[in-house]
C-alpha cells in the first residue's frame, strides 16, 4: 500500500481540482454568455481547452514532484543500505540474522564467520543449536525467545561453540526485525572471553591484595590515601572511611628519624623504591614498628601517578630479636666460661699426661728392670712357680707401658690441631702395610683403588695403621689370612673399608667396640689395650665423617669410614 501513495495523492489532487474547475467555470460562463448560445459554446470550448492545459500542467508538476521524491527516497535508501552494508561487513563484532520461528541463520557478517569458524556457504540455514554447547542450549534458547519478545536486549556471557569444538563467551545484543513480512532476530555478538579473563585476573588480584597479611596502601602524589586493604585497618586501627583521603603522616609517631623521612621522599621523587623501618602509632596510641617497601606506580607512558606501600608489622619480631640478642649474649658468656673451663681442663689433661709419662713410667721401668735382673741373675735358683711369677710381672709391666702409651696417644689426638690438605689414601695404606706386614708374613693383602681425600695425613695414617693392624692381628690364626683394603661410592659419598676373614665378633658388640678400653677378645686370645678403635673414631669424627663395623663371629669383620661427611 505504501508504494501506491504517490499515485493516490496525484489522483486526489487531480479530482479536487477538476471538480472545482467544473463548478466554478460553469457558473462563470453562464454569467458571461447570458442568453447567447453561440457565445456560450465558444466560452465552453475555451474553458475545456484551458482545463486540459491546466490539468496537464498540474499532472506534469505532480508526477515530476513524485518522481523526484521517489528518486530521493531511493537514493537515501541506497545510501542507507550502503552504510548498513559497510557496517555489517566491517564491524569488529559479529552480526547475524536468524528467523524467530525456525531459529536458523539467514546471513552473517565476516566477523561472525571468523568467530565461529564457518564459511559464508555454511552459515545460511544453520540452526542456532549448531553454535552453542548442548548443555547450555536450553538457557540460550530461553534468552533468544526473550529477546524476540523484546523483554531483554542484552544477553551476557553466552557460550558460543566454534566449528572446531572450542568455546568462547559472548555478549549478545539482539533486536527483532521484520523483513518481507517475516520476523527475524538481528544479533550483535561481542567476544568477551579475554575481557572475562582480565576481569577474573583483576578479581583475583583484588582478593589477593585485599586478603594479603601485609598492609597495603595506595596514595596519589599529594599524597592522599586512595586505597587501604583489610590488613591496614587491622594493624593501624583506622577504618577505611577514616583513612581514605587523608595523608599517611597520620600514622607518624615522631620516633622515626627525620633523616629516614628525607631518604624516603628523596627515593620516591627520583622514581626509586624505598625500603626501611618506620616507627608508627596506631589509632589507640600504641607504638609499633613496620618494615615498609614504598614504590612509585607508573602509567604505560612512564608518568608516576601513585605510590604503593607494602608494610609488615615487625613489632613482635623486633621484640623477639631483642630477646634473642639477650639470650645470645648470655649464651656467649656461657660459651666463654665453658671455653675457659675446657682450656683449664686441657691444661690439666696435659699436666696429667706429663705425670703419667714421667711419674708412672719410671716405676714401671724399675719394676720391669728389677724383674729382668732377678730372672737373669738367678735363673737356675728359682723354682718354676717363682720364675712364672716374675715372667708375669714383666708381661704386666710391658702391658701397662703399652696402655700408658695408648692413653697418651688418645689424649694427644683429642687435642691435636689438624692440618688439612689433599691426602693420597692409597699411599697411606701402602705405607702402613709396609710397616706391619713383616710380623704377619702369611697374610694375603689386596689394596684396591682408594680415592684421594682432604684431611690430616698423620692422623689418617693412624686410622689405617689401627684398622690394618687389627685386621692382620685378628686373622693371624686363620690358615689363609686375607685382608682387603678398598673404597666404594654409596649414595654420593666415598666409603673406605678394611675387611678381614679373621675371628670376627657378634654384631651386638659393634657399637661398644669404639669406646675406650672396650674389647670383645681376651689378651690370651689377642693382645691389645682397647684404645685403638677409640682413636680411629675420634680422628674420623673430627674429619666430619663416621665409622662403623660389620662382622660375624669366626667369619671376619669389615670396618667402614667416611670423611668430610661424604
Amino acid at each position: 500500500m505504501q508504494a501506491f501513495r504517490p499515485a493516490l495523492l496525484i489522483a486526489a489532487i487531480y479530482g479536487v481540482a477538476g471538480l472545482l474547475w467544473i463548478f466554478l467555470s460553469d457558473a462563470l460562463l453562464a454569467g458571461l454568455a447570458g442568453e447567447n448560445a453561440a457565445e456560450l459554446t465558444r466560452y465552453q470550448t475555451l474553458k475545456g481547452s484551458a482545463f486540459v492545459l491546466a490539468t496537464a500542467l498540474l499532472v506534469y508538476w505532480l508526477v515530476v514532484r513524485a518522481l523526484r521524491r521517489q528518486a530521493e527516497a531511493e537514493r537515501s535508501l541506497r545510501d542507507s543500505e550502503a552504510r548498513f552494508r559497510a557496517i555489517f561487513d566491517h564491524a569488529l563484532d559479529g552480526i547475524a540474522l536468524a528467523g524467530t520461528e525456525d531459529k536458523r541463520f539467514v546471513i552473517a557478517n565476516a566477523s561472525f564467520l571468523r568467530m565461529t569458524g564457518y564459511s559464508p556457504e555454511e552459515m545460511p540455514g544453520l540452526g542456532i543449536s549448531a553454535i552453542h554447547p548442548a548443555a547450555d542450549l536450553p538457557h540460550v534458547v530461553a534468552q533468544f525467545e526473550r529477546q524476540a519478545r523484546r523483554e531483554i536486549v542484552l544477553a551476557r556471557d553466552i557460550p558460543v561453540l566454534r566449528k572446531d569444538g572450542s568455546v568462547f563467551q559472548a555478549d549478545v545484543n539482539s533486536w527483532p526485525v521484520t523483513v518481507g513480512g517475516k520476523s527475524y532476530l538481528l544479533g550483535v555478538f561481542r567476544d568477551v572471553t579475554e575481557r572475562n579473563r582480565t576481569e577474573d585476573q583483576l578479581r583475583k588480584l583484588f582478593l589477593a591484595v585485599e586478603q594479603s597479611p601485609e598492609s597495603i596502601v595506595i596514595t596519589d602524589l599529594e599524597p592522599r590515601i586512595e586505597y587501604v586493604n583489610a590488613a591496614f585497618t587491622r594493624v593501624s586501627g583506622y577504618s577505611r572511611e577514616e583513612a581514605l583521603g587523608r595523608n599517611p603522616n597520620m600514622l607518624q609517631s615522631g620516633q622515626t628519624s627525620a633523616e629516614t623521612h628525607r631518604g624516603l621522599w628523596a627515593a620516591l621523587v627520583a622514581g626509586d623504591i624505598w625500603q626501611g623501618e618506620l616507627i608508627n602509632k596506631r589509632k589507640n596510641g600504641e607504638i609499633y614498628t613496620e618494615w615498609a617497601s614504598i614504590s612509585p606506580v607508573r602509567q604505560p607512558d612512564g608518568r608516576i601517578t601513585h605510590y604503593l606501600a607494602v608494610k609488615s608489622d615487625i613489632t613482635e619480631r623486633k621484640r623477639m630479636d631483642a630477646e634473642l640478642a639477650r639470650h645470645r649474649d648470655h649464651l656467649e658468656e656461657l660459651v666463654n666460661e665453658r671455653t675457659a673451663a675446657l682450656a683449664r681442663a686441657n691444661r690439666e689433661l696435659e699436666s696429667f699426661s706429663y705425670s703419667i709419662s714421667h711419674d708412672l713410667r719410671a716405676p714401671l721401668r724399675a719394676i720391669n728392670g728389677f724383674a729382668q735382673i732377678l730372672i737373669e741373675d738367678r735363673r737356675d735358683s728359682w723354682k718354676d712357680e717363682d720364675r712364672n711369677h716374675l715372667d708375669r710381672i714383666v708381661l704386666a709391666s710391658n702391658r701397662m707401658g703399652q696402655l700408658i702409651d695408648d692413653i697418651l696417644e688418645f689424649s694427644r689426638i683429642s687435642r691435636a690441631e689438624f692440618e688439612m690438605a689433599a691426602v693420597d689414601m692409597g699411599g697411606l695404606a701402602q705405607a702402613c702395610l709396609h710397616d706391619l706386614a713383616a710380623d704377619y708374613p702369611a697374610a694375603q693383602v689386596d689394596i684396591g683403588g682408594l680415592p684421594a681425600a682432604t684431611g690430616d695425613a698423620a692422623a689418617l695414617r693412624q686410622v689405617f695403621a689401627n684398622l690394618i693392624g687389627n685386621a692382620l692381628k685378628y686373622s693371624s690364626k686363620k690358615d689363609s689370612p686375607r685382608i682387603e683394603i678398598g673404597a666404594r661410592e654409596a649414595e654420593g659419598e666415598t666409603v673406605y673399608f678394611v675387611r678381614d676373614n679373621g675371628a670376627g665378633f657378634n654384631m651386638e658388640y659393634a657399637q661398644r667396640l669404639f669406646g675406650v678400653f672396650q674389647r670383645v677378645h681376651t689378651d690370651a686370645e689377642f693382645p691389645g689395650t682397647g684404645v685403638g678403635l677409640a682413636i680411629v673414631k675420634n680422628i674420623v669424627e673430627r674429619h666430619g665423617g663416621r665409622v662403623w663395623a660389620e662382622a660375624a663371629k669366626d667369619e671376619g669383620a669389615t670396618f667402614h669410614f667416611t670423611l668430610d661427611g661424604r
